[in-house]
């Protein structure tokens, strides 16, 4: 009978209070007779995880690899194809991200197998998607198309990375480019997973072409881009004109508040309960709570046992948001028509689904462009910055570093033109009087 390997695993190391501040504070250490190794994590839940299934592992006495620490499963063979890889990486990772994050990796995976294929893929998404989320197998044919198509990772070189990059960033025609966010996270997300393949010994190197510089003329967006958000006047038509003859209608309307006027994030939005909000009676300012966040997503994506709702999307997402009167009004409004005076603000045993079409209706009646539920977070970014708000005090009632905000959330406010001329006209008319006093 073989001996038991001697495993020991130490506590969780957590080095976010040190100087300069590490990108990955949280590390697993633990040995294997007597070798010591460890692994970094840029989150404390994703690490406690990996820690878990290390020791799920070792409790199930499973043999670990004395070159890298690992259990013996977990170990890469000589060679891998494209496809097997990124069912691994999904499979190993599984547990450590949210559904939603799951999905949004998925999304990136599926063209990457489409893409590095020899020839045109013959397998349908729904398929591939229930394999990669581990709820049913492939079929023998499509297994074995995979076989001969998806190319082993050691033959992907330098110029062959480059060609798959710049299919990444098509969409399904492979002529017209992605919007350029979701362009730059799928690649992102296929950097990921190749570094990955690196480290684990399936692929050399990689040197990555350069993601710097402008975006040629050929890969400019076709449909009109958003540049300005709505101004205070607007955003109040919209909330209001979200209100028809369906008493649902009265439910969107208060999550489109709560996003317009507070900068939620949807999924935060959704779970709020009326303990979380304090509503003062006249022209005061309220607050809202955040500490939660719905993480509900496609049910091939959620993991037995895992609850709807979950914590908010980071560690700065915990937060009190101070609400303006006006949103103060509309909570109250819905609690009124709802008839509740604690528990969930709405109804959690449904998903949000109708909202965007509520939002979309909305903008019709008012005669503007749709407009979608995170361009109404970059109003309220947008509005507090217009107010005079500092850009610390945004950051931090928008649950985000100042970095995130100044990156994806801080447009114009429509009317900001003609109100900068009025500045500008006043500050020459100030001058020129000034002038003539003086002579």
């Amino acid at each position: 009978m073989r001996k038991p390997q001697r495993i020991r695993f130490w506590k969780l190391q957590d080095r976010s209070n040190e100087t300069p501040r590490r990108k990955s504070p949280y590390v697993v250490r633990w040995s294997v007779e007597g070798k010591e190794f460890s692994e970094p994590f840029r989150h404390k839940t994703v690490a406690d995880r990996y820690r878990s299934r290390l020791e799920a592992a070792a409790l199930e006495l499973e043999t670990f690899d004395m070159a890298t620490g690992l259990p013996a499963s977990w170990v890469a063979p000589a060679s891998m194809t494209v496809a097997t890889w990124c069912h691994r990486f999904m499979e190993e990772r599984r547990t450590a991200y949210a559904p939603r994050t799951r999905v949004g990796l998925a999304d990136s995976l599926i063209p990457l197998i489409e893409r590095s294929a020899l020839t045109e893929c013959r397998i349908e998404r729904a398929e591939l998607k229930d394999w990669l989320a581990g709820k049913n197998p492939l079929s023998a044919r499509s297994l074995g198309w995979l076989e001969r198509n998806s190319p082993d990772l050691d033959t992907l070189n330098a110029a062959a990375v480059q060609t798959l990059v710049g299919k990444m960033k098509l969409r399904e025609d492979l002529k017209k480019p992605l919007a350029p966010r979701t362009a730059t996270l799928r690649v992102g997300h296929m950097k990921q997973v190749l570094t990955a393949a690196v480290a684990a010994g399936y692929m050399s190197e990689l040197t990555w072409p350069s993601q710097a510089g402008a975006l040629k003329k050929s890969e400019w967006s076709q449909t009109p881009v958003r540049r300005d958000v709505i101004d205070p006047k607007t955003l109040r038509s919209v909330v209001e004109a979200s209100t028809n003859a369906k008493k649902s209608s009265n439910r969107y309307r208060c999550l489109t508040a709560l996003v317009g006027y507070a900068g939620l994030r949807p999924s935060e939005a959704f779970v709020l309960t009326v303990e979380d909000c304090v509503l003062p009676e006249g022209p005061e300012f309220g607050s809202v709570r955040v500490q939660a966040a719905d993480v509900r997503a496609v049910s091939r994506w959620m993991l037995e046992g895992e609850d709807e709702v979950g914590l908010p999307k980071t560690e700065t997402s915990t937060r009190v948001v101070p609400i303006p009167p006006v949103l103060v009004e509309e909570i109250s409004r819905w609690i009124r028509i709802r008839g509740i005076s604690s528990g969930p603000l709405f109804d959690t045993t449904s998903s949000p689904k109708h909202w965007p079409d509520s939002l979309a209706l909305a903008c019709r009646k008012v005669g503007i462009e749709r407009l979608s539920r995170y361009d109404l977070r970059r109003t309220y970014a947008s509005h507090l910055i217009e107010a005079g708000v500092s850009i610390s005090e945004v950051a931090n009632r928008m649950g985000h570093s100042v970095q995130v905000l100044m990156d994806h959330y801080i447009k114009r406010v429509e009317g900001a033109h003609d109100r900068a001329n009025r500045q500008l006209a006043d500050f020459y008319s100030a001058q020129e009087t000034e002038g003539e006093e003086e002579q």
